[in-house]
């Protein structure tokens, strides 16, 4: 199981190419920081989970993320089969405030499970290519 709270700071990049990896997706080049992809199927796309309700959407259901919002008691819980149910304490109130997009928390969970799951399985003896970084 893992714990998101155990995992190392990642950046953006870090996070979509581990969530990549998690989901079979390969990075074919990247430009302005959003990745191309190819996925299963081989066929190539801009991928965008971190700004991207499909592709974030895409992405809990092939890893089966679930996230549950409590607003009374200001609590997210993220599950998955790999990394188990892991609750975070936010302030949900002032994350949907401030006219900010208001599924940002939602894209940014999705994409840092999928990372750790594939963090996870790179401990584990998976590999990333170079050209991927």
């Amino acid at each position: 199981m893992v714990n998101l709270g155990d995992i190392p700071e990642l950046t953006d990049r870090d996070q979509l190419v581990l969530a990549a990896a998690a989901v079979g997706y390969r990075i074919k080049n990247w430009e302005n920081d959003v990745p191309t992809i190819i996925d299963q199927d081989g066929n190539e796309r801009v991928w965008r989970p971190h700004q991207d309700d499909g592709d974030s959407r895409r992405l809990q259901v092939e890893l089966a993320i679930n996230i549950l919002f409590s607003y009374d008691q200001n609590l997210i819980a993220v599950e998955s089969p790999q990394c188990g149910v892991n609750r975070l304490n936010v302030n949900l109130a002032d994350e949907s405030e401030g006219g900010q997009d208001p599924y940002a928390l939602s894209r940014s969970l999705t994409l840092l499970c999928a990372a750790a799951i594939a963090g996870d399985s790179f401990k584990q003896g998976m590999e990333l290519n170079d050209d991927e970084l």
